[in-house]
This record gives structure tokens, sequence and C-alpha cells, in this order.
């Protein structure tokens, strides 16, 4: 079912109104209430470089934040984007709007250079369907992040999935690396 009077936009972090902010709050806190509050604060911590917010006129009805670092993979650096916190309001679900702010995140990766995107999915894989659709693979292995009290952690609950946006050649050494993938040292994942 398509939203036609639908509005996606990409904003940089730093050109987002606090009305803007506020909103997405707002439908984050409504679409991720059952995730504790210290696991937020711990493990997404990461300060996006954006955000991809869907709007019908005034109303906020689905969001994504967009983020990007430099890590090292296998001796080299590479720059991988992601995104996280895909939410879309629980009355405007099965109707595209998430794939659309996907997208456009995705996109925005592209224009930042980013060589892949990273995100992470819960284990029971309800999710994973929705981010194949979206170019990206599990990882089939575990990653590990810092969290925000700089500890370096395997997420428990969460599987890392990867998809190209610049180098599938960047992507097929990740995929054929063994060991756990290291998306650190900045604190925190998406």
């Amino acid at each position: 079912m398509n939203t036609p009077d639908l509005r996606v936009e990409y904003v940089a972090t730093g050109d987002m109104s606090e009305s803007m902010r506020a909103a997405k709050h707002a439908l984050q806190v409504a679409c991720f209430a059952d995730v504790p509050a210290d696991e937020i604060y711990e493990y997404f911590v990461a300060e996006p470089i954006g955000s991809v917010l869907a709007w019908e006129g005034a109303e906020l009805v689905g969001c994504v934040s967009v983020h990007k670092r430099t890590i090292t993979v296998a001796g080299g650096d590479i720059v991988p984007g992601g995104y996280g916190g895909t939410c879309t309001r629980a009355d405007r679900r099965r109707r595209g709007i998430g794939a659309k702010v996907c997208a456009v995140a995705m996109e925005q990766l592209r224009r930042e250079g980013c060589a892949v995107a990273v995100l992470a999915v819960g284990e029971d894989g309800a999710t994973v369907p929705f981010y194949e659709r979206q170019g990206y693979r599990l990882l089939g292995r575990p990653f590990e992040i810092v969290t925000a009290s700089g500890k370096r952690v395997l997420p428990e609950g969460d599987l890392a999935m990867i998809a190209p946006v610049t180098s599938p050649d960047v992507l097929e050494r990740i995929m054929e690396g063994e060991g756990p993938f290291f998306i650190g040292p900045e604190p925190g994942y998406w």
C-alpha cells in the first residue's frame, strides 16, 4: 500500500530543528518502548551524521538515524556506514515507509563514500527479511562493539548484517574474515 502524501528527507544532525528532534525522539520512544534504558545508554551511543525523516503533512511517521565511521579491517582502514533505529509509526506500518527511509539512508551513505553498510538485528531474525530486501546479508559470525563505558563486547541477542554501498570488494573481504567483526573503536552501534 503506498502513501501518496509522504515526504521523505535526509537532514544532517547539525541542521535538525528542535521540533524535528522532539518528533524523532517521541517516535523512537514509542517504537522501542521494550528496550531497557540502560541498554540504550550503554550500546546505542553512536552520534548519527543525520536522520531520514518521513512526514505525512506535519506528522512524523517514520525515521532512521544514519551513521558513518572509520574502522580497521585486515590491516587497512575502511569507511562503513549504517543506519539504526528504523521505525514507523504503528498505525502506518506495512505501507513501504520503512523501505523508503532506508533507501534514502543508503543513498546518503553512498554520497558519504561509505564502502559498506552495517546494522544489527535481533537474533530472532524477525527483521532479517526486511533488511535482505534492502540488499543486506547476514554476516554469519559475531561482531564486537565498544560500549559507552569503554568495554569491548559481543552484543548478546544481536546479529550483524552487511550490504555493499560503494565497494563490493570490501564487502567480500569482511564476509570472508574470521573471528568477530570489530566495528570500534568508536563506542556504540547503530
